[in-house]
């Protein structure tokens, strides 16, 4: 019976000394994710987020609009070479995005975000 109680009250301590240090990290992260959806379901059923794009872009699938991939994706983006804009007219490119995302501010800025998360990383 002692055993039971002690395990209990261990689990009871590290569950008090874990949950703020969680709910803590959770709280510092930007929120990236707001955008205007209709934009971006007005032509296309499916939706492409702006950190699903980032990741495309990271991963290559937009070399060739000149949009470059991994740690030279970062760097460009560090030194002005390529913008977020950039990014998204690659993508209406290759029909990931209909055009009118273009004109999507909430849009850009958070795959700007997301950009810029790259870089800290």
């Amino acid at each position: 019976m002692k055993q039971f109680i002690l395990a209990s009250l261990s689990a009871v301590f590290m569950s008090t000394a874990i949950a703020p240090a969680v709910n803590a990290q959770t709280l510092s992260q930007p929120q990236l994710t707001t955008f205007n959806a209709n934009v971006t379901n007005k032509a296309s059923t499916s939706q492409l987020t702006p950190f699903d794009l980032v990741y495309l872009a990271y991963r290559g699938y937009f070399r060739a609009q000149d949009i470059p991939s991994n740690n030279s994706l970062i760097l460009a983006y560090q030194l002005g070479r390529i913008s977020a804009k950039d990014v998204v007219q690659s993508a209406v490119k290759t029909n990931r995005l209909p055009e009118q995302t273009l004109a999507d501010k909430s849009y850009l800025r958070a795959v700007e975000g997301y950009l810029t998360m790259l870089d800290r990383d």
